[in-house]
Parts: structure tokens; sequence; C-alpha cells
């Protein structure tokens, strides 16, 4: 099993794309000491395979949207979400920025691979761990 800093350094680099640092792991270690963030059986399951291979966050993340977005998986992901939007050094990360006109391409294409993610998440929490809302 991981320890809550390295499972706080995993969910950074899922949220934002880099490394966070050790001050921003203890403080989400201190929040999950906190918080309820008891994980159910089958949502045990699943949060080793995102442990272990980081690549399936994004799409638990996004199953868990559509099949129990009150997850105690979905919780743990919003704790890390709100120490790094509310951190100086990465609040520019969450704030407005200007985008070009073809921005808007982007966000479809992006918003084509949030779909894929979402229906592929749902496919793995429902066939392959059998995790259902409790």
């Amino acid at each position: 099993m991981y320890s809550i800093q390295t499972e706080a350094h995993i969910l950074g680099k899922y949220l934002i794309g880099q490394p966070i640092s050790d001050d921003l792991a203890q403080r989400y270690q201190t929040a999950i000491n906190k918080l309820d963030t008891t994980l159910n059986p089958s949502e045990e399951k699943l949060w080793k395979k995102c442990l272990n291979s980081p690549t399936f966050l994004s799409y638990i993340d996004s199953g868990l949207a559509l099949a129990d977005a009150f997850s105690k998986i979905r919780f743990r992901i919003y704790i890390m979400f709100c120490i790094l939007e509310t951190t100086p050094e990465y609040a520019k990360e969450f704030l407005p920025r200007k985008r070009s006109a073809w921005y808007f391409l982007q966000l479809g294409f992006e918003m084509a691979i949030a779909a894929f993610k979402g229906i592929t998440g749902l496919i793995i929490i429902k066939l392959f761990f059998n995790a259902r809302n409790d």
C-alpha cells in the first residue's frame, strides 16, 4: 500500500501535470487524517489500481463522475484539487486565461476525449471491478 504522501504526489501530478512539493503532500495527509475518506472494498480495489497505474486515474475519475460522483475516491481527488487551487504557486493553473479562436476547436476535441474517458471508465468500473454505489 502506498503512503498518503505518495498518493498526494500521484494526485498532484494527475491534476496539474507536474510534481508537487512535499509541503503540499503534507497538507493532503493532514486533510486525509482529519476527514472521513475511508474507502469501501470496491473503492479500495479501484484506488489501488489507480495508484499502481496512474494512467487509469483519469478513466476511473471520469467513470466515477458518471457512476458515483460522491465516491470517496473523488473526494480524495477533490481534497488535492482544493489544496492546489488555493496555493499561490499553482492557483494560475485554475484561473481563466485569454484564449485564441482555435481554443474552441481544442475544447471540442477535449470534450470528446472526456466523453470517451467517462464511458471507458464506467465500463472499467462496472465490468472489471464490479464497483457499485453503496
